[in-house]
């Protein structure tokens, strides 16, 4: 379980065109206690960021159209997005090149639920408890 900060939960959005994967994961962070958005790829990401202004997006990389690079890095130029936290989440992608365009974690698929949770609890004001 989740306990969002005074402002109420905390925004996650989650980018992947693997809907059953998206799904899932939002499972886990909707028990936990997120607000989400999910977006099935790198340009619907894009808008749904700008109109949910998430803390935290949640992102594969290898995507239809845009992929989680391209998206990050066009969210690293806003100034609205300096501070947002976006973690990569790919089964094969470049964990440098994420690095240079502006992710803030790589983390390989299938993602440990336990590896996510202390990436939360490092961005106050996130406070989880069991």
């Amino acid at each position: 379980m989740l306990i969002g900060s005074e402002r109420g939960p905390i925004r996650v959005l989650i980018v992947d065109d693997n809907r059953d994967a998206a799904e899932v994961l939002g499972l886990l962070l909707g028990y936990w206690g997120f607000d989400l958005r999910i977006a099935h790829d790198g340009q619907e990401g894009l808008e749904a960021a700008q109109e949910f202004r998430p803390r935290f997006v949640l992102s594969d990389i290898q995507m239809p159209l845009m992929n989680g690079y391209e998206m990050t890095d066009i969210l690293r130029h806003d100034r609205m997005f300096e501070e947002v936290v976006i973690v990569g989440i790919s089964a094969n992608g470049d964990a440098e090149r994420a690095k240079r365009v502006g992710f803030d974690y790589f983390l390989t698929k299938p993602v440990d639920p336990a590896v996510l949770k202390n990436i939360f609890e490092r961005h106050r004001p996130v406070k989880m408890v069991e």
